[in-house]
C-alpha cells in the first residue's frame, strides 16, 4: 500500500501516540519532516528527535513531552493537503487560538512556527508568508 500524503501519516502517528501517552514514535524520513520535527522541538511541543538508519532505510525517533502527566501536544493537524493548499501572506496568518497555538509555515527562507516569524518582523523587519502546513495546540 503506498502512502498518499506521508506529512498526514507523521502528524497522525504524533497524535496517536500522545494519546496513548507512549514515550516516542518512530516516523518515516524526509527533510520535510525533520523541518516541521525542528520547529516544533523550538516551540516546546517536542523534547527531540533522533535519525536512525537501519540497513540504508532512514527512519526518525521523535521523543515526545509531558507536562504534569498530560501530553504538551492536546491536538495537532494538517492545514494545507495536497487536494487544498493554504497560502498566507504574513499579514494573513493570525494567531492560533489567541497565540495558544502554533501554525508551522513553510516559507521561501525554510519552515517557521508563526511566533518565530512575528519575532523575525520585529527584529529583522522581514515580513515572510507561505504555506501553512501544520496547526498545533
Amino acid at each position: 500500500m503506498s502512502m498518499q500524503y506521508p506529512l498526514a501519516d507523521m502528524l497522525t502517528r504524533i497524535r496517536n501516540a500522545t494519546r496513548a501517552k507512549k514515550h516516542s514514535v518512530v516516523v518515516s524520513f524526509s527533510v520535510l519532516h525533520t523541518n516541521i520535527l525542528d520547529a516544533l522541538v523550538r516551540g516546546g511541543y517536542v523534547s527531540k528527535y533522533v535519525v536512525i538508519d537501519s540497513d540504508g532505510k532512514k527512519s526518525i525517533e521523535v521523543v515526545l513531552k509531558y507536562y504534569q502527566n498530560a501530553p504538551v501536544i492536546s491536538d495537532i493537524q494538517c492545514v494545507s493537503k495536497p487536494s487544498l493548499r493554504i497560502y498566507k501572506s504574513f499579514e494573513e496568518i493570525l494567531p492560533l487560538l489567541g497565540g495558544m497555538g502554533t501554525y508551522i509555515v513553510s516559507t521561501s527562507k525554510g519552515v517557521f512556527s508563526d511566533h518565530e516569524l512575528r519575532d523575525m518582523q520585529r527584529t529583522d523587519k522581514i515580513r515572510l508568508g507561505g504555506e501553512i502546513m501544520v496547526s498545533v495546540v
